[in-house]
């Protein structure tokens, strides 16, 4: 809740854990303007434990994101599954920030839905070419664009529900149209493909 008084003050109401980290604050911040009062070449600074450990997770998250952009770099157009990258790194919320972060940037980029391949997008028209070289010159049952594709069928049938691939009926069969399928691989790492 933010009150503001009749002195141009602001009254800010937080819960205690807040209040304690901005008091903790205000108190760096004045030690941090006495320390630099003085004319020395160095100044001597005194980090709060909590300002430390800020740092030391930032850090940490940083090379938490470069372990999995090497990790993508070396599995080029292979790719490596969501679960793969978790093991390695020990931990699934830690990966899977890392992965939002890294995929927001615009270094890597993910096929599919649900539990996804992961590619560096240093590899990403390496992997289109490849896709594409897969791809028959004819309409496809939703296993040969799985097989083409490297998605499952409940993968497939997603992407169709979403309307990014197209297909028709043909008896009991689903066949996805050649030119939608070679549409979604060459959007695949873009920002078309969402």
């Amino acid at each position: 809740m933010t009150t503001t008084t009749p002195n141009d003050m602001v009254t800010i109401t937080l819960p205690r854990p807040q209040a304690v980290a901005l008091a903790h604050l205000a108190d760096a911040t004045a030690t941090l303007k006495q320390a630099l009062s003085g004319n020395a070449e160095q100044t001597t600074l005194p980090v709060p434990a909590l300002a430390a450990r800020t740092v030391q997770d930032r850090a940490s998250a940083a090379a938490t994101r470069e372990r999995i952009l090497t990790m993508l770099n070396r599995a080029g157009t292979s790719g490596l599954l969501t679960a793969d990258i978790a093991a390695s790194i020990g931990s699934v919320g830690r990966a899977t920030y890392a992965l939002g972060v890294l995929e927001g940037n615009g270094l890597i980029y993910r096929v599919g839905v649900g539990l996804a391949t992961w590619y560096s997008s240093t590899h990403r028209l390496a992997l289109i070419a490849e896709l594409l070289n897969r791809l028959p010159n004819h309409d496809l049952t939703m296993q040969e664009a799985g097989e083409v594709l490297g998605l499952g069928a409940t993968t497939i049938r997603t992407l169709l529900d979403s309307r990014r691939l197209s297909a028709r009926r043909v008896g009991n069969t689903t066949m996805l149209y050649h030119d939608s399928v070679a549409d979604f691989i060459r959007r695949i790492g873009s920002n078309e493909d969402a």
